[in-house]
């Protein structure tokens, strides 16, 4: 028998390629568009619980979901005005710094060894060191020119959040389109399910994100790292990843600490080393044993899938999705009987 081929198949065949090169062209916005939509989602889920809250208690939906929304978009305006002089100024003062140290270096170490060749080497490092910290200056600039692009995201991201929330009939109604009438039960109560579990999650990391921002301000100051404070709260708000917060802090109390001198710099690294250290074997475990357990390797694995996929902000979403995932695996896992042989016949007595 002949293998034969129909018109329609050979059409399906011819469009197939046009199909995949079409797919390809447009990965890169599929994916901006799910990392927006998922972005509304998790915002959704975190704020409904404490929206039925204070429903409950008389406040209305649209105003307990603005001002939430609200007081995020401050934060990180606040994050950003707070980062900026930091950066700029720590690495403007430490490239002078080390444009000075490049004209006396090389005498020092010539008049110390002797060796003309060493001295050229030293020189030629100091001015390397130097330049990349001023390309670093520069190459921040840019990076805040992409901001507008991310701001206009979250606004629509914003926008979606609210109306899912503020408006207590859009849920459903969503809900009632994507599922079928018999699963809709289900899906309320693992979306309810899931929303109290990001609500322990969040207040979980805002606990990790003050011991960070607390320690690393108190520290600073005491020790006379410039910009002290402001590199606290950065590093407390940039703990929402976790792990980045207290790397970044420590990083910019160094680089600030060395415009003072290279031993104050030292001893910053050696007590922020501590303050790391007490963090992740104490605070974080037991505050993510009173929220929700998240392995510390699936977090560690998920932040380096997420750096893989989207970068900066796929890494911001890990843990919350990790979180919900756990969530949903563990409400859909079949749950065992309470003890064996609950509800069969009893066996009666013998004699009856």
């Amino acid at each position: 028998m002949l293998f034969q081929l129909t018109p329609r198949t050979w059409l399906a065949i011819v469009a197939l390629g046009p199909a995949i090169y079409l797919a390809i062209q447009l990965l890169p916005l599929l994916r901006s568009v799910f990392l927006l939509l998922v972005v509304a989602a998790l915002l959704a889920l975190l704020i409904n619980p404490v929206a039925d809250r204070l429903e409950r208690r008389g406040v209305s939906r649209g105003l307990t979901t603005g001002t939430l929304l609200l007081g995020t978009l401050a934060l990180l305006v606040s994050l950003l005005l707070l980062l900026v002089p930091v950066l700029l100024d720590s690495l403007s003062q430490l490239a002078g710094a080390l444009q000075g140290l490049a004209a006396q270096l090389p005498e020092a170490v010539g008049a110390a060894t002797g060796w003309e060749e060493l001295v050229q080497v030293v020189q030629g490092l100091t001015g390397q060191v130097a330049g990349a910290i001023q390309w670093a200056a520069g190459q921040f600039w840019s990076v805040l020119g992409g901001i507008g692009t991310v701001a206009f995201a979250g606004i629509v991201a914003f926008a979606i959040a609210f109306t899912l929330v503020a408006n207590k009939a859009a849920a459903p109604t969503l809900m009632r389109t994507l599922l079928p009438e018999r699963s809709h039960a289900r899906g309320g109560a693992i979306t309810r399910a899931v929303g109290e579990g990001l609500s322990r999650w969040f207040v979980a990391q805002l606990a990790i994100c003050g011991y960070y921002a607390v320690t690393y301000s108190v520290t600073n100051t005491l020790l006379g790292v410039p910009y002290g404070v402001q590199i606290g709260i950065v590093s407390g708000l940039l703990e929402f990843i976790p792990y980045l917060g207290g790397l970044v802090g420590m990083a910019l109390s160094a680089l600030a600490a060395a415009t003072v001198s290279p031993t104050l710099a030292l001893i910053v690294l050696a007590t922020n080393v501590v303050i790391g250290s007490i963090c992740v074997y104490f605070v974080a475990p037991y505050a993510f044993s009173k929220a929700v357990e998240v392995p510390s390797a699936l977090i560690l694995f998920g932040l380096f899938i997420g750096g893989l996929v989207g970068g900066f902000f796929a890494a911001l979403l890990t843990v919350p999705l990790l979180t919900a995932a756990l969530v949903i695996f563990r409400q859909l896992r079949p749950r065992p009987a309470a003890s064996a042989g609950v509800g069969a016949a009893q066996p009666r007595p013998a004699g009856d």
